[in-house]
């Protein structure tokens, strides 16, 4: 872990209380205390369940190579907290955010901010000191009560995949996530959408109307994409449809340029291949079925027949169902702790999947999971039809990309 992520995590539970319920009362009155900085400038906003940061990833990348200086506020951070906070293609300095936070912490205390609200607060300041054109941004959690929701001036919007996930905030049922999602909508605001499940089709249309927002439903799109995975073709899709809706403002880009910034995006964690001491590796953020299920699809599309799974998941997801998605007959999963978090374990998983029991193994971490799921496929020689895939959680995806002992990985597009 990089040694700013530690001080920082430090420096924001110092100013911020957790536990607090979902409202956006709380950094409204913080943001009025400081004349609004959030109202300085036009945002871009993203909500939905997996996706949301592979669009704001190509909508931040084009809009910063069309000239415009954009910022971009993402959720949650990979290594540290610092890439939360971009203008153009530069993360915010140690130096930078640590004086913001210091600034603004005796105010963040007093109205019982979140870290969330306040890392939030700290990116809507920064983007008006530095007189950014527009703001990405990245939903943190639902829609309707999300921090990035304050936002007076979200005339575009976009959605990702909305699935199952936090559930625990945001309602048990697709329903209500739906609705928690659409939140984002207001009046006379354009969404973009790529193709949801009926019932998700259906809140974001009934709140579109309700609302006086216009929603727009866009077609996959089989452009080159520097983000690999089937499902950029969705996720560009909508970051094409949003780029389009700014034309009524002003905005105005042309293909060639987007083409080239969709093309020279980059997203760590996501369905990543890592070259490692002569092996492969794919790692993915998935943390919830619907991404599950995507990665499974993207897998499949490498025609390999054995899966070595390296996965961590989080003791609150629904771990069964993302086993579930995931595994074919002839896979192995190494179920190994999340560093850090309650997670699930070998024995817990065995009972809840007993379809799965004997393709389930254990390893003491994520590493001896790796060299010894990397041992089975070199044992197959040249001719291998096994992979090895780490996934499950970004906090273990974040730990494995800054700890596997490499120093020259490359972007690989195929196995």
């Amino acid at each position: 872990m990089d040694p700013n992520s530690k001080y920082f995590d430090k420096l924001i539970a110092t100013f911020s209380s957790r536990g607090g319920t979902l409202s956006l009362n709380r950094l409204q009155l913080f943001l009025q205390e400081l004349n609004n900085p959030e109202s300085d400038y036009m945002a871009l906003q993203v909500a939905g369940t997996n996706g949301k940061g592979s669009i704001c990833a190509l909508l931040h990348n084009s809009l910063s190579a069309s000239g415009l200086k954009s910022g971009l506020m993402i959720s949650p951070h990979l290594s540290d907290w610092q890439e939360r906070i971009r203008i153009r293609n530069e993360i915010i300095t140690a130096h930078d955010l640590e004086e913001l936070l210091l600034e603004i912490g005796p105010l963040s205390k007093k109205f019982l901010l979140t870290p969330f609200e306040l890392i939030t607060a700290a990116g809507f300041i920064y983007f008006s000191r530095q007189k950014i054109k527009v703001a990405v941004l990245e939903v943190g959690l639902g829609g309707r009560l999300d921090a990035t929701s304050i936002h007076p001036h979200r005339q575009i919007v976009g959605f990702g995949n909305i699935g199952e996930d936090h559930q625990e905030f945001l309602g048990s049922d697709l329903v209500s996530i739906a609705k928690e999602k659409a939140g984002v909508l207001s009046p006379g605001a354009i969404a973009i959408s790529a193709p949801q499940r009926k019932e998700v089709a259906q809140v974001l249309e009934k709140e579109a109307i309700r609302v006086g927002a216009q929603l727009r439903w866009v077609k996959p799109l089989d452009w080159p994409c520097g983000l690999t995975g089937q499902v950029q073709r969705y996720n560009s899709a909508v970051a094409l449809g949003m780029i389009d809706a700014m034309a009524p403002f002003g905005w105005r880009f042309t293909k060639t340029s987007i083409q080239s910034a969709f093309q020279n995006a980059r997203w760590p964690g996501r369905c990543q291949i890592i070259n490692w001491q002569g092996s492969k590796i794919l790692i993915d953020g998935a943390h919830n079925s619907p991404a599950a299920r995507a990665l499974r699809y993207e897998v499949n599309s490498y025609k390999k027949d054995n899966i070595q799974w390296v996965i961590g998941i989080l003791e609150r997801k629904n771990a069964p169902a993302m086993i579930e998605a995931l595994l074919h007959p002839l896979d192995e999963v190494w179920i190994v702790p999340v560093p850090g978090h309650a997670s699930w374990s070998a024995d817990k998983l065995r009972i809840a999947c007993p379809k799965y029991k004997h393709q389930i193994k254990v390893a003491e971490d994520w590493y001896a999971a790796l060299i010894l799921a990397c041992n089975k496929v070199k044992k197959e020689g040249k001719q291998s039809t096994s992979m090895v895939v780490i996934t499950g959680s970004l906090y273990l995806v974040s730990t494995a990309i800054e700890d596997m002992p490499y120093r020259t990985c490359e972007y690989i597009k195929e196995v």
